[in-house]
């Protein structure tokens, strides 16, 4: 089983958390196993996934390791573009999103944030203020006229957004590259400045 960051993922018991703190108590009152964790980007041991647990706001997050022997199923950022439920998604979002499915996209693109969050689980976490997180899996190097006229036509759309380019070695900023043509590369050992973030 391939598992990338940003994947949610459902285990079969809270017992099956291992972290390197004790469990607080907005974990044991409001987490439930009926609920996904997303996939870290971290270092990768033998049999463990890194994981982050989320709860009701953004200073309720809890970094933890799963064993892939516990995961019961996975939803990735792309699956929830094919499958998207946007009946309970605030409008400019929904607008959003329906916009971007229209887009002649070169890459395999896909939500992730609390969106994504949203459309996986049924709960509501989006907020007036939410931002739209959007993932593109980008396995070698993009040609920059193409992301500059995707960024344009972002920049038109009814929310903001923030573009998150996957490479082999980790995730950049959109923006940051177009900007500046050199990125902090978010890889599994920490973040790495690079103007190649396709070869480290």
């Amino acid at each position: 089983m391939i598992i990338h960051p940003h994947d949610l993922i459902w285990i079969d018991d809270k017992a099956s958390l291992l972290t390197d703190v004790e469990l607080p108590d907005w974990v044991i009152q409001h987490w439930q196993v009926s609920l996904p964790v997303v996939v870290r980007r971290d270092k990768l041991e033998a049999e463990f996934i890194p994981v982050g647990i989320r709860g009701c706001n953004r200073s309720q997050r809890l970094a933890a390791k799963i064993k892939q022997s516990h995961i019961v199923s996975v939803v990735t950022p792309e699956s929830l573009v094919a499958n998207m439920q946007v009946d309970d998604i605030h409008a400019p979002i929904k607008q959003s999103l329906y916009l971007l499915k229209q887009y002649p996209f070169s890459w395999t693109w896909g939500i992730t944030g609390s969106c994504g969050y949203q459309l996986a689980t049924g709960v509501n976490v989006l907020t007036n203020q939410s931002d739209l997180d959007l993932l593109i899996r980008c396995p070698t190097p993009a040609v920059m006229d193409q992301l500059v006229d995707l960024a344009c036509f972002i920049k038109g759309l009814p929310c903001r957004i923030d573009v998150q380019v996957e490479t082999p070695y980790g995730g950049f900023a959109l923006n940051e590259w177009i900007r500046d043509k050199k990125v902090l590369l978010k890889t599994a050992t920490g973040p790495v400045i690079t103007n190649n973030p396709w070869l480290l």
